[in-house]
Order: C-alpha cells, then structure tokens, then sequence
C-alpha cells in the first residue's frame, strides 16, 4: 500500500513537472500503474534505442500539462525506465530550478532536430534528471526523468539520440518521363 501511495506520488510529481525537489523515478513502476495516472495512448507508441549501449525501448505518449507536445514514457518489459518531454512548461523559473539543482554532472553535446548544441545536454545523472538547454539563450528545449544512476550508466542504457538526418528532395520528374 505505502509503496503504491509512493509510485503515484512520483506520478504525479512527474505530471506536474515538479523538479525542484526531484530524485528520479521510483523503480518497478509499471505500465498499468502508469494507466492509473495517464491516459496511455497505445496507438502512438513506437520501439527505438537507447544509449550507446542501444537497447530497445518502448515509449508510448501521454498527455499532460505543461507538456505541449505530450510525454513520453519509456519502458523495457514491464518497467517504466524514463520520461521526455519536448519544450516542457515548467510551474517555475527555469533559472530558479538550475540554481537549486547547481552544476550538472556532465554537459554533453546534443542535437535539436539536425542542428548540434555544444554542451546543450545537462545531465544529473544521481537525480535522475536530464535537461536540455540551449546556453546561448538558456532556453529548456526538452527534459527527461530516470531513476538515480551513474553517468556511465545514463550514456550507456538512457541517453535518447536526438539527431535528426536531413534527406534530400525529390527530384521533382516532369511530367510524360519514365524513370
């Protein structure tokens, strides 16, 4: 009972985007514990790699607020293993929050879509907390949420891969021309 009072507080703290205090997700939360507090959407869901280590993940998107783009929950077999969020709209100052949480473990280089941000990745890897800033305007682009774990363990089985391939346009065939 105490433990599932716990798993839902976390739940909720994590809808509700309240970092301030944050120390990562509680372990052994699962996919119908995540039901009770989010409507899950099984239809937009997908299977992608994660970290360097690139072990496959599920994610399926929520709604929540301060989430304009939904989250996404992450689970390998039945564990919720992470939480991302693109542009979230955190309840506080986001200076605020990085004064509190002090220096990050790491500032690791990062994509937003195709273009590289040097050291735009800030990882609190013992909060189980990874922020995604651009420095030069420190503007939060995307959060994600794990439990507590070393550095290497984030960069090996967490860490998303946000860079995006750019493809070259179609050649636009006149029309009446075989290929």
């Amino acid at each position: 009972m105490e433990t599932e009072r716990k798993t839902m507080s976390n739940l909720e703290s994590l809808a509700a985007l309240e970092l301030m205090d944050w120390f990562g997700l509680e372990g052994g939360i699962t996919l119908d514990q995540a039901r009770e507090r989010f409507d899950v959407d099984d239809e937009f869901s997908g299977v992608r790699r994660l970290g360097s280590a690139g072990g496959e993940a599920t994610w399926y998107s929520v709604p929540a607020d301060g989430c304009p783009d939904g989250l996404r929950l992450w689970f390998r077999g039945p564990e919720l293993i992470m939480a991302d969020a693109r542009r979230p709209r955190l309840p506080l100052d986001l200076e605020e929050l990085l004064e509190a949480l002090g220096a990050p473990q790491a500032r690791l280089d990062a994509y937003l879509g195709t273009l590289l941000i040097e050291e735009s990745e800030w990882v609190y890897a013992d909060r189980g907390l990874t922020m995604f800033v651009n420095p030069a305007n420190r503007r939060l682009l995307r959060i994600a949420v794990y439990r507590p774990c070393s550095l290497s363990e984030y960069t090996e089985s967490l860490r998303l891969d946000l860079k995006r391939v750019r493809l070259p346009l179609r050649a636009r065939v006149p029309e009446g021309v075989r290929l």
